[in-house]
């Protein structure tokens, strides 16, 4: 099977499938897997969740759940994750509202619980200000080394710097040209990110890129001391290989990979507002600083869809169903039970994870290598229908929006 893309959620799907038996190639443009929105070096896992029963609260709590358990089963001993925890803080009136919601929902208790300004600066380390929703199993972590262990799987080739230029089914197998050569899979599964908006068989979905950047600094020993990941309007983790990371921007409309001065003013700034007293101490890292990830922070487009929600299951014909389903520009109720679907066949997509891909990428991947293999699905019905990413479709005949989500 065919596998393009090598961050979290191409990783993730190739580890699935590999898992059940099945022989998988991985593509990537990139030199290296999770160069792009995984190459972040820390990330946080845990999940911002709403009081209410939204679909997106129940993929987060599901997939929290997932990845916390995948990455225990694979890195167990490695020092790339860990943490005593996350705080999610009271950061204004809104946010302390919400979490006083959540937490009058006992049935979560062991998720999640509310603290004080006190047992939060307990938990942290430092002082927090504020008190705050504390995820006791909430972790930070290097999301390159866990992309790294799940495509370590035997059953897995990874070939990095094929960049998928066409993909075209010849009535058995998928064929794709990487301008390297041609290659050929029974099923093909997108989890190009970003490169969503130019992949073929995606590009003409209408998905967005959000730039992101977070930001280094060289830990001291007043800093060291916090133990617990701080979430907010922006996130500071704790202390690895001598440094913190902390950010990050979101900013739309702009595709623009390359680090910035603006963005780690704005990461600067946003820090001072999550802890004055780490922003104190925190200098940045200097352009010489030696380190394995980018030396001052990391920079990348997130892919995230009109509703924040990934695009994860079967494809369909993009341009085939804007022909056969117009009729929803005159009347989203209009009845297409009769209009046959054009599925692309044995194609699949797990993209537009946005900010959230720890949480969500590798449960949507279990759900589409347990649909290609015939075994129950861990998503609920629900879900699959909120996640289909022929939905994103439907929604632009209808809306008549045309290839970017606005």
């Amino acid at each position: 099977m065919l596998v393009i893309g090598a961050g979290i959620a191409g990783a993730a799907t190739a580890y699935e499938l590999a898992r059940r038996g099945v022989k998988v190639s991985v593509f990537d443009a990139a030199p290296a897997a999770a160069h792009a929105a995984s190459g972040n070096r820390q990330g946080l896992l845990y999940a911002k969740i709403s009081a209410h029963d939204t679909a997106q609260t129940e993929l987060l709590l599901c997939g929290y759940g997932y990845s916390r358990r995948l990455l225990a089963q694979l890195l167990p001993e490695h020092d790339c994750w860990g943490g005593d925890g996350v705080l999610h803080l009271d950061y204004n009136d809104a946010e302390r509202r919400r979490h006083d919601a959540l937490a009058a929902q006992t049935q979560h208790r062991h998720l999640y619980r509310r603290v004080g300004a006190d047992e939060a600066a307990a938990i942290a380390g430092i002082s927090i200000g504020s008190g705050a929703l504390y995820w006791p199993q909430g972790v930070w972590l290097n999301p390159p080394a866990l992309v790294t262990a799940l495509l370590a799987h035997e059953n897995i080739t990874f070939l990095p710097e094929y960049r998928v230029q066409a993909a075209a089914f010849d009535g058995e197998n998928w064929q794709i040209d990487t301008g390297r050569g041609r290659f050929a899979g029974s099923h093909i599964v997108l989890c190009t990110g970003a490169g969503s908006l130019n992949a073929p068989l995606l590009r003409d979905f209408p998905l967005q890129t959000i730039r992101g950047q977070t930001s280094l600094a060289a830990a001291t020993a007043a800093s060291r001391r916090l133990r617990a990941a701080l979430s907010g309007e922006s996130y500071i983790s704790p202390a690895w290989r001598d440094a913190h990371c902390y950010g990050a921007s979101f900013v739309h409309h702009d595709e623009g990979s390359n680090w910035r001065e603006a963005d780690e003013n704005g990461n600067r700034a946003a820090l001072a507002k999550l802890n004055p007293e780490l922003f104190a101490d925190l200098s940045p890292l200097p352009a010489a600083a030696s380190l394995k990830a980018d030396r001052r922070g990391h920079a990348a487009l997130r892919c995230d869809s009109y509703d924040h929600l990934p695009l994860s299951g079967a494809l369909a014909d993009a341009a085939a169903m804007r022909r056969d389903y117009a009729k929803l520009a005159l009347d989203k109720n209009y009845r297409l039970a009769h209009i046959p679907c054009p599925w692309l066949p044995q194609a699949y997509a797990n993209t537009a994870h946005g900010s959230r891909g720890l949480a969500t990428a590798p449960l949507c991947a279990a759900d589409i290598a347990a649909q290609i293999c015939g075994h129950p699905r861990p998503l609920s019905p629900r879900l699959r229908r909120a996640l289909h990413p022929n939905r994103v479709i439907a929604r632009s005949i209808v809306h008549g929006r045309e290839n970017r989500a606005v």
